[in-house]
C-alpha cells in the first residue's frame, strides 16, 4: 500500500469511542423510549405558543461551541416536540379526512 506523506493526518480530536457513543445512544434512548411511553397521555396536539418557540430556537448564526447533550435533548423533548401536532395520540386517526371518509357508515 502507497503512502503519501505529503497528505495532513486527519483530524480525529472530534470521533468518539466506541464507550462515549453507547453512553450518548443510551442517553437519547431514555428520552425517546420515555416520549414513546407517554404517547397516550399526550393530546393530539399542543400549538398554542408554538411560534415563539419557534423564534426563541432560532440562532442567527450557528454556534461557536458544543453544548451537552442533555440540555440539546432538554430542549427537545421539553420544549420543542410537545408544541407539534401529536400522530401517534389515542383517536388522532379518526380526525383524518382521508381516514373518517373511508369509515363504514351505519344504515339509515
Amino acid at each position: 500500500m502507497k503512502t503519501h506523506p505529503e497528505l495532513i493526518p486527519a483530524d480525529t480530536s472530534l470521533e468518539l469511542s466506541p464507550s462515549e457513543m453507547k453512553a450518548l445512544l443510551d442517553e437519547v434512548g431514555e428520552r425517546v423510549i420515555a416520549h414513546v411511553a407517554s404517547l397516550p397521555a399526550q393530546p393530539a396536539a399542543d400549538v398554542d405558543g408554538a411560534a415563539d418557540v419557534a423564534r426563541s430556537l432560532a440562532e442567527p448564526e450557528p454556534p461557536e461551541t458544543g453544548q451537552p447533550l442533555g440540555e440539546l435533548l432538554e430542549l427537545l423533548f421539553d420544549r420543542a416536540i410537545p408544541k407539534s401536532f401529536n400522530a401517534a395520540a389515542p383517536a388522532t386517526w379518526l380526525t383524518s379526512p382521508a381516514v373518517a371518509s373511508s369509515l363504514p357508515r351505519s344504515p339509515t
